[in-house]
């Protein structure tokens, strides 16, 4: 009998308040993404572009150095075939390998069985223990993906209010809110440049969008309107169905599309929604594609750190390394439920993919401003309204990274899920977040204003393409540089407020706090330190 070992971080766990219903039908049918590791010689190749963002590789050198091994998918698609799984895809540059096949396949060459489950939150499959592989594959398979089927990430645009147009034509705002215009001006963005020669990509994991609601809000803002791709399965976006539109779609491009209108935006969308498996298959297809070629990706979706199944994480930094080796800038929302994140029992836990260490984290903030005076500015801090807070905390999946050093990061508290774990930080910066002083937006024929991190991903992923259009190449990975320029004036230090209720851990302070990172931005300060600093 062939000697099969633990694959190792691959155990997950039900949900609190699941229901057993049962195995798994033995004749259901799954699609997997196998992964396989980075060649020896390639896992350091991004390093180069993390230090300088002029030395990002080309595709080509990419494929060279950081492709599957093309003796290890032989082995791969041999074991897979002799266990009555069907072989869909073999991407070497991705480092996977795609099947399909029964559960009862999967049982006799994984070593799992599957079960569904149901909770509030929908009906799911899951396995019941560890993948388990030949020995010949240790050290070759890493993460097998597709036989949980959670949704892991929701989106984070918050608390939509309708509004209604003026008689004007001109975009609607609500008292006290803003559109992206005007928080762009509040935070100092360059005005003379738009986003010309740039591609800026947007990930969705459901939803789509409507051509005409984008015709309608940018002619309202007096901008022309940005060209706009869809990337996906039946290619999502456009829809003739009204209903069918998504909020979150919408805030991402109108936001983004306000202040770098001039470049082209991609919007990528799941395959298989918001589970582990479409969560990085369609991160992939974005860093991956070399047709449209962004440079800046931004994603407002996540979901809060929780134990099990770590392989899944390790793959996700592994993609977020490809991306920094092309000299791909990636920003996520770090959440809306506050320090708690929506988890039971009292724990703690900051969002995740935000949390990686090679990414930057979005927090939020509430805006008074008029014009370029910002009259203050404070954590967004409302959970105990109901009305959502910032996302931050401590990771328990990632170390302290050396840029945060000298942030004085806090160890994970015992209300954390691994008690004094010197984690990385979240969020690294911040934005205009609150819903009562939210974005206009055009959704579904309605005009309305919505708040949230998921805003402050695709503002921040904005004023990156605007960047690099002044200094006409990849700003690319940008944790460590931004951290150089903490005490300067690239940031409005973010002093007063909290992101969690009855006194909760975090609170702003002076300087970096889990709140809202490093402030909000001075664009133009930061523009000209990076250049200075190429």
């Amino acid at each position: 009998m062939m000697e099969k070992i633990i694959l190792d971080d691959s155990h997950t766990q039900p949900w609190e308040n699941s229901t057993h219903l049962g195995p798994s039908p033995a004749h259901t049918i799954l699609d997997l993404s196998i992964y396989l590791d980075v060649p020896d010689n390639g896992k350091n190749a991004y390093k180069a572009a993390k230090l300088d963002s002029s030395n990002h590789l080309s595709y080509d050198d990419l494929v060279r150095l950081r492709s599957a091994h093309q003796a290890h998918l032989d082995l791969v698609v041999k074991y897979v075939s002799e266990h009555d799984l069907k072989v869909t895809e073999i991407n070497p540059a991705r480092r996977r390998v795609l099947v399909s096949g029964t559960a009862e396949a999967i049982r006799s060459a994984f070593g799992v069985d599957l079960h569904d489950f149901s909770h509030p939150n929908g009906d799911y499959m899951n396995h019941d223990q560890p993948f388990r592989i030949p020995a010949s594959l240790q050290g070759i398979v890493t993460c097998i993906l597709g036989t949980d089927t959670r949704k892991v990430a929701s989106r984070s645009a918050h608390n939509a209010t309708q509004i209604e147009a003026n008689a004007t034509n001109s975009l609607p705002t609500r008292i006290g809110s803003f559109t992206a215009m005007q928080v762009a001006e509040a935070y100092n963005f360059p005005t003379q440049y738009d986003g010309t020669g740039q591609t800026i990509g947007i990930v969705e994991l459901s939803g789509g969008y409507r051509d005409s609601d984008f015709d309608t809000y940018f002619n309202a803002a007096g901008i022309k309107r940005p060209n706009i791709i869809a990337v996906g399965p039946n290619n999502p976006g456009p829809l003739d169905n009204p209903a069918d539109a998504d909020g979150e779609v919408a805030l991402d491009v109108e936001v983004a599309g306000s202040v770098c209108p001039g470049a082209k935006f991609v919007v990528y969308f799941s395959k298989s929604g918001a589970t582990q498996q479409g969560f990085l298959d369609v991160l992939e297809t974005a860093i991956h594609d070399t047709t449209n070629n962004p440079s800046v990706i931004s994603v407002s979706w996540g979901g809060p750190e929780v134990p099990g199944n770590a392989s899944y994480a390790k793959q996700f930094q592994e993609l977020c390394n490809d991306a920094i080796s092309l000299g791909i800038t990636l920003l996520f929302s770090s959440g809306d439920k506050g320090s708690p994140n929506g988890l039971p029992g009292g724990y703690l836990a900051p969002n995740f993919p935000a949390s990686l260490p090679n990414v930057l984290a979005c927090g939020g903030t509430m805006l008074k401003a008029s014009g370029s005076t910002i009259e203050s500015e404070v954590v967004w801090g409302e959970l105990s309204l109901g009305e959502g807070a910032s996302g931050g905390g401590v990771s328990t999946l990632f170390a302290l990274p050396d840029y945060q050093s000298n942030s004085d990061v806090p160890i994970v508290p015992p209300s954390g899920i691994k008690p004094g774990f010197k984690g990385r930080g979240v969020p690294d910066v911040a934005g205009n977040a609150a819903p009562n002083t939210g974005y206009a937006v055009y959704v579904n024929g309605k005009y309305g204003v919505v708040g949230g991190t998921s805003a402050v991903a695709p503002l921040w992923a904005a004023l990156i393409i605007l960047i690099n259009q002044h200094m006409g190449k990849r700003a690319g990975y940008l944790n460590e540089k931004l951290y150089q320029l903490a005490d300067t004036k690239c940031f409005r230090d973010i002093t007063k407020g909290t992101n969690g209720t009855n006194g909760s851990l975090y609170s702003a302070r002076s300087g970096w706090d889990a709140c809202t990172g490093l402030g909000s931005p001075d664009g133009m300060a930061i523009m000209n330190a990076l250049t200075s600093d190429s």
